[in-house]
């Protein structure tokens, strides 16, 4: 992915502007949507997490749990929680360590509709 967007924490992103950033996949579903399937995945660094959500996919070869990965793309909603949806990504190489993913909540930051009062 070739990008002039510099890379940013994960804890840094904000709703409606556009990101780049790296992590490891810390868990993955697929949940129904329409008549297809909805890959949706949690990507996560030491500053927090984020929801990666590819519409109409509910497979994508490489994407699996501790695998890191760069996404890019625009920061909206996904279910209340802040997501980039249908990103543009890299798969990276493994690291030399094993990770092990146990942790609940992700680190996922819910959001609350800007509109809405």
């Amino acid at each position: 992915m070739k990008s002039d967007l510099p890379m940013m924490p994960i804890g840094e992103v904000r709703y409606r502007e556009r990101a780049r950033v790296r992590g490891r996949v810390r868990s993955v579903r697929i949940t129904p949507f329409g008549d297809t399937s909805t890959l949706e995945a949690v990507v996560a660094d030491d500053t927090g997490g984020i929801l990666v959500v590819f519409y109409g996919r509910p497979k994508i070869g490489g994407i699996d749990l501790g695998r890191r990965i760069e996404i890019q793309g625009m920061a909206g909603l996904h279910r209340t929680y802040l997501a980039v949806i249908n990103p543009e990504y890299t798969l990276l190489p493994a690291a030399s360590t094993r990770w092990q993913g146990t942790r609940i909540g992700h680190g996922l930051r819910r959001m609350t509709c800007p509109t809405a009062r």
